[in-house]
């Protein structure tokens, strides 16, 4: 099994996927290998089996729409490794389509986590404009999504993607929102199948103060701008109420502008970037998770793994998330956008130590049955299974 993935280490959900394909195929007898790009640094746990040249500089978006060093590495390995089947984690940022035209004869699942094959940001969404629903094209920097520098690259990428997609046999999504954008922009969505999330194994001790937190990058996107808002309604009349904001990102410093300007200082918390041990320390004390995102999450792994925490979740039912979580019984789903209804959702999520243990207790089990790894895995087998027998009836080398 040859994994293709744009990113060594583990700066993100994407990342974490990767590496779990990786862990749980091998827990099954399975040699399975991670191929990436050398543009992020990684440990010991995290390294790729094989890595290509990658990079962030000014050339970027040139690598993006054909990486040729990428597709002699990929050929170099389908040679020396011959694996049964290859599968697509992401490509679009440092691998680029330049992979493509070497995966026709081989078995291959695309598990796309981005919009990237249908929108050259890869989030469907306009900055204070919101979800986006134009087709691809100049539509994209006259709202200010892209660059004219960046969107020409961009463009083509999509169109040299198209051209090669007949090398994908399979492409699986992780929520009913991705595959409905998707096929809206007519890419074909195979199967759909739910992240899975590693069983909690500690026992979780909520804080004494009235802890709200926010765990991802710092980015416009993400919400927490709406978030600071919304809490900013309700802190004064809650004692003791603090927020955490976990993680970083290039809009960190507007974030903590707002809040001193909003006179949250003494009651919010910026961590910046910690280690995954160490941030799950402050997630599990926790009373609350928000994940305020305003564009359409594909999935939403951070909700996910509150839920398997034992933590309940507030959402915006923009995407992934609010098929996560069920209102009023593990959390609670709001408009997006809506400072009101966010603010009365932190202030009922606020309210009693009691229900939040309940509706804890109740995300555990939901995410259990949901979102359990092994279930995940096997599911995947059988879809190789399945496109091996494909390829078989074919006559396929």
């Amino acid at each position: 099994m040859l994994l293709l993935h744009d990113y060594g280490g583990d700066r993100g959900g994407a990342e974490q996927i990767a590496l779990d394909f990786r862990r749980l195929l091998r827990e099954r007898g399975i040699d399975a290998r991670l191929m990436a790009s050398d543009a992020d640094p990684w440990d010991d746990t995290s390294a790729p089996d094989i890595v290509t040249k990658g990079g962030k500089g000014a050339f970027h978006t040139l690598r993006e729409a054909w990486n040729p060093g990428a597709g002699r590495r990929l050929a170099r390995t389908l040679e020396d490794f011959r694996p049964d089947i290859v599968q697509i984690v992401m490509f679009l940022s440092q691998l680029s389509p330049a992979i493509l035209s070497h995966l026709q004869n081989v078995p291959t699942v695309y598990a796309i986590n981005t919009y990237r094959a249908v929108c050259p940001t890869g989030l469907r969404w306009r900055p204070g404009a919101g979800i986006c629903t134009r087709d691809t094209g100049t539509g994209c920097m006259a709202m200010g999504c892209v660059t004219p520098l960046g969107l020409l690259p961009r463009l083509a990428q999509l169109a040299v993607l198209r051209r090669g997609s007949s090398a994908i046999d399979k492409t699986v999504v992780p929520s009913n929102i991705m595959a409905d954008v998707l096929k809206r922009h007519n890419w074909p969505v195979t199967d759909i199948v739910p992240h899975a999330v590693p069983p909690h194994q500690r026992r979780r001790e909520m804080s004494a103060s009235k802890t709200l937190a926010f765990a991802g990058r710092l980015v416009p996107e993400k919400g927490v701008d709406w978030l600071l808002q919304a809490f900013a309604r309700v802190a004064p009349g809650i004692p003791g109420a603090t927020l955490q904001i976990i993680g970083d990102g290039p809009d960190r410093p507007r974030l903590e502008v707002i809040a001193r300007n909003l006179g949250l200082v003494e009651q919010i918390e910026f961590t910046g970037h910690l280690a995954r041990e160490e941030s799950q320390k402050l997630l599990e004390m926790a009373w609350v998770q928000a994940v305020p995102s305003l564009w359409a999450e594909p999935f939403g792994l951070v909700a996910a793994e509150a839920l398997a925490r034992g933590t309940p979740v507030i959402a915006s039912n923009a995407g992934g998330p609010a098929e996560i979580v069920d209102h009023g019984s593990t959390g609670w789903i709001v408009n997006t956008g809506c400072d009101v209804g966010l603010a009365e959702a932190i202030l009922e999520a606020l309210d009693s130590r009691e229900r939040n243990q309940t509706m804890g207790r109740r995300g555990a089990r939901v995410a259990a049955e949901r979102y359990d790894e092994g279930v995940w895995i096997e599911r995947y087998i059988e879809l190789y299974c399945e496109m091996l027998d494909d390829h078989a009836a074919l006559g396929a080398p």
